[in-house]
């Protein structure tokens, strides 16, 4: 009879280590922060990893702005930290990658693969979902009782 003890103690080493890359990973990544002042630098915005927003810094000029203008430029300097701290992020996690066909600037910025279209389901498939929608008939103590008429 073969001991399986070598298989696990290899497949818990791995999973030590697998750990320990994720812990140094998630340890890199908390230090991920951007600022991004709008263009006419009447306000700052703070980015954290993940595009979390994560402080608004607005000057007296910034408040003397329509909210129309406000709310316009705040979106622009967001969007810009936005691609800032995903390229921030690239430049972080790309070291502890083993893989270099992950297209990690893209999936940073939010860009994954557009998800394939599922095949249409066959007749017999539709058949059954649609009998399974008809409302059933109660029974029992369950079932409405009939409506007594009223002799008058």
């Amino acid at each position: 009879m073969t001991s399986h003890r070598p298989r696990f103690d290899a497949e818990r080493a791995k999973a030590a280590a697998q750990r320990l890359r994720y812990n140094e990973i998630k340890a890199a990544l908390e230090e991920v922060s951007v600022q991004v002042q709008a263009a006419d630098r009447s306000f700052s915005v703070e980015l954290g990893v993940g595009g979390a927003v994560t402080a608004v810094h607005l000057t007296g000029a910034a408040m003397d702005k329509t909210p129309e203008a406000l709310s316009r430029e705040l979106v622009q300097t967001l969007n810009e930290g936005m691609r800032q701290i995903a390229a921030r992020t690239n430049e972080v996690v790309r070291p502890f990658l083993s893989s270099s066909d992950l297209d990690l600037t893209a999936i940073t910025a939010g860009r994954l693969p557009q998800a394939v279209e599922p095949p249409p389901k066959p007749d017999w498939m539709r058949e059954i979902e649609d009998a399974s929608r008809i409302p059933k008939k109660p029974l029992g103590r369950f079932a409405a009782q009939p409506a007594a008429e009223d002799d008058q």
